[in-house]
């Protein structure tokens, strides 16, 4: 020890008034001496003096992060905005589409129907022909049952069902 202060440099240190006590103060508080009280605060001095650069530091970090987390909450509560209006649009767009299958299918099922009766019709037109040509009944009217004349009776029919074929297979735009 004795060497190590030896190696030491001394100083002759003036204090101003109170200074002294304030140290001696410090020094019981913490166990040490006078000399070791000062050297500790001398040591201490360079971390005290960046301590007020590093805290100016964190607190305009602090700010920059604070406006980064308001808006990145604005963002969310954008997202979010945008999220319920895709989900309101996703959920109008399937009643619509399940509207429109409901639709088709109501369509598909009357053209069937509807071809079921123009066949049924055709069965009967020939049945009526068949009949009319070999019948040796006495005819109710002077008019003989032809193929024109069943078309006319019929005809009416036979366009409706070839309007709604077209629009089934996307044939027909605007023609009715």
């Amino acid at each position: 020890m004795t060497e190590n202060r030896a190696k030491s440099d001394q100083y002759l240190l003036r204090l101003p008034p109170g200074l002294r006590d304030a140290l001696k103060e410090s020094a019981d508080i913490h166990a040490r001496s006078l000399n070791a009280e000062i050297v500790e605060r001398l040591e201490q001095y360079p971390r005290l003096h960046r301590l007020q650069g590093d805290i100016s530091y964190l607190k305009m970090e602090n700010k920059r992060l604070s406006a980064e987390l308001a808006a990145a909450k604005d963002a969310m509560t954008e997202q979010k905005k945008v999220s319920a209006m895709l989900q309101h649009l996703i959920h109008t767009r399937s009643e619509e589409a399940h509207e429109e299958e409901k639709t088709v299918s109501a369509i598909e099922n009357r053209f069937t129907e509807l071809k079921e009766q123009a066949a049924y019709l055709e069965k009967l037109k020939s049945e009526l022909l068949h009949s009319a040509h070999r019948s040796s009944e006495p005819k109710i009217s002077d008019i003989p049952l032809s193929s024109e004349l069943f078309d006319k009776l019929f005809g009416d029919m036979r366009d409706r069902l070839d309007r709604i074929e077209r629009k089934v297979d996307g044939r027909s735009g605007s023609e009715d």
